[in-house]
């Protein structure tokens, strides 16, 4: 992620696999090769440390689903292979998806209405790429709205699987994804 320093990578790489609470400023300045009190000459507190991470890391995903929706354009298994993307990037270096579920799903309790703020923010800019993409399909424009909301509880099923209970979450995708796909338009399915 280009557009991170190098103590914000540092940062995410931390607050991915510790959440919040366990990251350290301490081990992050480690990995930044710098002293802990140089973190706070660029920002005044964990939390403005973490808040920091949010709107980069959400563009990033936004961007990607939204890379992957485009091509092939009236086919929905990029519906589908955006969920199946999520496990092996769960653990990819820089850990940006796993920072972004950890945030939103166990955001720290200080910063949970900015973080629920900037959650919504992603969420509805999902929602539109989903919106766009179902249209795209053909699918009937008065099912759109509801077939994107079954997508995103797919979506938000398949993450919180990932971040509680891992091993189970392809065996709920494939479940789920037979249930969702009677619903897309049938010319559009591979």
């Amino acid at each position: 992620m280009e557009s991170l320093s190098t103590l914000q990578l540092a940062a995410l790489n931390s607050f991915a696999a510790g959440g919040f609470e366990g990251a350290s400023m301490s081990l992050i300045a480690g990995a930044a090769g710098i002293r802990k009190p140089t973190i706070y000459a660029h920002f005044i507190s964990k939390e403005d440390l973490f808040l920091s991470l949010l709107p980069p890391v959400m563009e990033l995903e936004q961007r990607y689903l939204e890379d992957l929706l485009s091509r092939n354009q009236e086919e929905a298994d990029s519906l589908l292979r955006y969920l199946e993307s999520f496990a092996p990037r769960m653990n990819e270096s820089p850990p940006h998806l796993r920072f972004l579920l950890r945030s939103i799903y166990l955001p720290p309790e200080s910063a949970k209405e900015r973080v629920s703020r900037l959650g919504r923010g992603h969420y509805e800019k999902l929602w539109g790429l989903i919106n766009r993409k179902l249209a795209a399909l053909q699918a009937p424009a008065g099912k759109i709205p509801d077939l994107s909301a079954a997508y995103l509880g797919l979506m938000d099923s398949v993450q919180t699987c990932l971040l509680y209970a891992p091993a189970f979450a392809d065996e709920r995708l494939r479940s789920l994804w037979k249930l969702f796909k009677p619903a897309l338009p049938e010319r559009s399915l591979p």
